[in-house]
C-alpha cells in the first residue's frame, strides 16, 4: 500500500513538472517572440526583428490558438501588430481576440485588392466592439466591404495605402464613425453617396490623393461635420452635385483645400462653409480674384491663409465680422497697395511678406489694437513689426522704414483645428 501512494506520489510530481516544464517553455516561446502582456487587457506583438529561421509558427500557435491562453484572449482588448508582416493574423482574429476595442494593424504588409478583397483579412472583421482601428502603412487598394461588421467603430486611419476609389458600400454600415482619415492615397473618385450614413462624422482627411473635382455635397448628410482635409490633390474646381443642391455646413470649423490647382471660385462653394467656420485655408493655388461676396455667412471666420496664390488685390470689406478675424496671411501674392478699412480688433497676426506693396494704409492702433506681428515686403525692402504695442504705420510707402520693427520670421497659424476634433 505504501509503495503505491508513493508511485502516486511520484507521478503526481512528475506531472507537475511536466506542466511546468510546458509552461517554461511556452513563456520562453513568447519571449522569443517579442510578445509583450503590458496588462491583461492591452497585448503588443514584436515581430520586425524575429528571425524568419525561428520556430515562429509554433510561438504564434501558442499565443494565438493555446488553449491555456483562451481565457487571456478573451480579456484583451487592445492589441497591436509591433510591424508584424501579414502572416501573423489570419481570418481567426476575430475569433481569438473578440473583445478588442483597439487594433493597430499598421506597417503589417496587407495587401488588399478588388480581386483579393473578399479573401483579405478586411472582410473577417467582425469586431461587434471595436472601436478603433489603425490600418495605415499598408498596401490595402480595395475597401470592398471591410467595415461592414463594424457597427461601433469610431475613428479609422486607412492612410498610407493604395486606396482608388471610396464607393457608396464602403462605409455603409458605420454611422458611429467620428473620425476617418484616407490621406495618402491614391484616391481619384469619391462616389456621391460615399459618407451618406455616417451621421456621427466630425473629422474627414482626404488630403495627398489624386482628386481632380471634388462633390462638396457629399457631405450633406453629415450634419457634425467639423473638419474637411483636402490638401495637396489635384482639385481644379468644387461641385455640389450630389443631392442636386447646395450643401450648407452649420457644424464646419475648419477647411483647408491648400495645395491644390484652383484657380477660381464660385461664391456659393465658400458661403456653403457656413457660419460656424473658424479657419480657412486656400494658399498655394493660383487663385487670381476673390469676389468680396463670397465670405457672406462666415461670421466665425479667425484665421484665413491665401499666401502662395496670385492675388493682387484684397477687399477687406468682404469681411462682415471684421472683430473676430485673428490672423490673415497673404503673404506671396502680387499685391501693390493694402488698405486695411474696417476695425480688426483683434486682429493678431498680419502677413503680407513677399508682394510688391508701394502704399500699406490703416494699420493702426485705432484699427487693430491687438496686433502683435506684421510681415510685409515695401518696393523690395522688408519690414517686420513683432511685439507692441503697435506703432502707428499708417501710410507707409516704398522705402518707407517702420518703427518699432525688429527682425525676425512670422510662421503661418495652422492647426486650429485638431483632426479628431
Amino acid at each position: 500500500m505504501l509503495i503505491l501512494i508513493l508511485i502516486h506520489v511520484l507521478i503526481t510530481l512528475t506531472c507537475g513538472l511536466n506542466e511546468i516544464e510546458n509552461q517554461v517553455k511556452l513563456a520562453q516561446q513568447i519571449t522569443d517572440c517579442f510578445f509583450i502582456q503590458n496588462s491583461t487587457e492591452s497585448v503588443e506583438l514584436e515581430c520586425d526583428t524575429v528571425n524568419v529561421n525561428s520556430s515562429k509558427s509554433k510561438c504564434y500557435s501558442a499565443l494565438f490558438e493555446d488553449e491555456s491562453m483562451k481565457a487571456g484572449r478573451l480579456k484583451v482588448n487592445e492589441l497591436k501588430s509591433g510591424q508584424c508582416r501579414s502572416q501573423t493574423f489570419d481570418t481567426k482574429l476575430a475569433e481569438m481576440f473578440p473583445n478588442l476595442v483597439t487594433l493597430d494593424i499598421s506597417y503589417l504588409g496587407l495587401k488588399v485588392t478588388p480581386q483579393n478583397v473578399d479573401e483579405a483579412i478586411g472582410v473577417s472583421f467582425y469586431f461587434e466592439k471595436l472601436k478603433k482601428l489603425n490600418a495605415s502603412h499598408n498596401e490595402i487598394g480595395a475597401l470592398g466591404d471591410m467595415f461592414y461588421f463594424t457597427a461601433n467603430i469610431n475613428d479609422i486611419d486607412l492612410s498610407h495605402n493604395n486606396i482608388s476609389i471610396v464607393s457608396a458600400s464602403s462605409f455603409a454600415t458605420n454611422d458611429a464613425v467620428r473620425k476617418i482619415d484616407l490621406s495618402h492615397n491614391s484616391i481619384s473618385t469619391v462616389e456621391s453617396l460615399s459618407f451618406e450614413d455616417m451621421g456621427n462624422l466630425r473629422s474627414i482627411d482626404l488630403s495627398h490623393n489624386f482628386l481632380k473635382t471634388f462633390d462638396l455635397g457629399v457631405f450633406m448628410r453629415n450634419v457634425k461635420l467639423r473638419a474637411i482635409h483636402l490638401e495637396n490633390n489635384r482639385i481644379k474646381q468644387f461641385t455640389y452635385d450630389a443631392y442636386g443642391g447646395i450643401p450648407k455646413f452649420d457644424t464646419l470649423v475648419f477647411f483647408s483645400a491648400a495645395g491644390n490647382r484652383i484657380e477660381n471660385l464660385n461664391e456659393n462653394y465658400l458661403q456653403c462653409l457656413g457660419p460656424a467656420l473658424k479657419l480657412l485655408d486656400l494658399s498655394w493655388n493660383p487663385l487670381d480674384q476673390l469676389n468680396s461676396s463670397m465670405f457672406d455667412g462666415l461670421n466665425s471666420l479667425t484665421h484665413l491663409n491665401f499666401s502662395h496664390t496670385n492675388l493682387s488685390q484684397f477687399d477687406f470689406d468682404a469681411f462682415k465680422h471684421p472683430d473676430k478675424m485673428k490672423s490673415i496671411d497673404l503673404s506671396h501674392n502680387h499685391m501693390h497697395t493694402f488698405n486695411l478699412t474696417a476695425n480688426f480688433s483683434s486682429l493678431e497676426a498680419l502677413n503680407l511678406e513677399d508682394n510688391d506693396l508701394r502704399d500699406l494704409k490703416n494699420i493702426s492702433n485705432a484699427t487693430c489694437p491687438a496686433l502683435s506681428s506684421v510681415g510685409a515686403a515695401f518696393g523690395g525692402l522688408a519690414g517686420l513689426i513683432l511685439g507692441g504695442p503697435l506703432g502707428a504705420v499708417a501710410g507707409a510707402s516704398a522705402g518707407a522704414a517702420i518703427s518699432g520693427g525688429t527682425s525676425g520670421t512670422v510662421s503661418v497659424v495652422r492647426g486650429i483645428v485638431s483632426k479628431g476634433d
